[in-house]
């Protein structure tokens, strides 16, 4: 990424009429709006250049869009936080202004759009109640999801599923509901978003306490080479809570998964996954898949060119995210009752693309 300096003027101001003075009487100016509360298609009928608003009115507002489709200049401010920045970034805003221009531009090296991703789709969690079902739906019940899961999965419940203060809440509580003694909430992009092929990644916290399991991952869309494990399974996040501190990232297919113990996946230790957040994330090409915990690469799945037994990853996939209780390998040392709720909290889901 090539950062240049260039002289320009632009005249900028709270005032709506005094931008449109400007405009008038100096017709070649370019002139940004600052308040916030004008959409770019009055801003483009007025003969504006740009919007200059504060970061936290396009979080509120779906403006990156129609902004560029229309030619105008985007600038956001007082960006001081790496992941406002990173969302900024990702989104290709004209300009960042900030109080903190080193982090800005190591920022800049890390961040995916440097490497040559575009940004695809995204939720950065931005609203309030339920999660957007533009985005999102849910997979239902208590059937114990194969592996002898002890939650009950519910429906577009703010319970279970909420999202407040720029973040997506999935709890799980100690409630009975249809012969299960807890609750939670399984989210599906399925049929709203579906990817083959790109970097997808996570910024989450994670519940604590033995017998929780939370999990981001990926299943097919259409089941092409068949039910599980035939069609493949990519596990970005895994914890169980009896192994504090601990993620894992696991690959599953017909030739390789948990139920013969051939599974491929690594476990690595990682500080503060209660208390802070870590970006999960993989990379799928056709050839691997590589998997991340912030900027760390710590395990690569190959495709060995043998078939979809090995490597069944050459169709679309859905995001997953979801807290489970107990089950075969989340309650194997049993559940302690007392940690509840818990609840996984999710700052953005970004995928992108090249």
């Amino acid at each position: 990424m090539c950062i240049r300096d260039r002289a320009w003027v632009e005249y900028i101001s709270f005032g709506y009429d005094i931008c449109t003075y400007i405009i008038q009487h100096m017709p070649n100016a370019k002139v940004a709006y600052l308040a916030g509360e004008v959409a770019p298609e009055k801003l483009k009928a007025d003969g504006f250049a740009g919007s200059d608003y504060h970061y936290s009115v396009f979080q509120k507002n779906n403006w990156f869009e129609p902004s560029k489709k229309l030619g105008l200049t985007i600038n956001a401010w007082t960006v001081n936080t790496v992941p406002e920045m990173e969302w900024l970034l990702a989104n290709e805003v004209d300009y960042i202004t900030t109080n903190e221009p080193e982090l800005l531009f190591e920022t800049i090296k890390k961040t995916p759009v440097a490497k040559g991703w575009k940004l695809k789709w995204a939720d950065e969690f931005n609203g309030k109640g339920l999660p957007d079902s533009h985005n999102w739906g849910y997979d239902v019940g208590g059937t114990g999801w194969g592996n002898n899961e002890k939650q009950f999965y519910t429906k577009a419940d703010t319970l279970n599923a909420n999202v407040e203060k720029g973040a997506l809440n999935i709890t799980a509580r100690k409630a009975d509901q249809e012969q299960m003694k807890f609750t939670s909430a399984r989210l599906v992009s399925k049929n709203k978003f579906d990817v083959k092929y790109g970097r997808v990644e996570v910024r989450a916290i994670l519940p604590k306490g033995r017998g929780i399991w939370p999990a981001i991952w990926m299943l097919p869309t259409d089941w092409k080479y068949g039910n599980w494990p035939k069609s493949g399974e990519i596990d970005i996040m895994e914890h169980v809570g009896y192994a504090p501190d601990t993620v894992h990232g696991t690959v599953h297919t017909e030739a390789f998964n948990h139920v013969k113990g051939t599974q491929v996946g690594k476990a690595l230790k990682v500080n503060d996954i209660y208390t802070q957040y870590h970006v999960y994330a993989i990379e799928w090409f056709a050839d691997r898949i590589d998997f991340f915990i912030d900027d760390q690469k710590y395990l690569t799945f190959k495709n060995s060119g043998k078939g979809m037994a090995d490597w069944p990853f050459d169709q679309q996939f859905h995001v997953l995210l979801n807290v489970a209780v107990g089950g075969n390998w989340g309650g194997a040392k049993g559940i302690d009752e007392s940690i509840f709720p818990a609840s996984m909290k999710i700052d953005y889901v970004r995928v992108y693309q090249r």
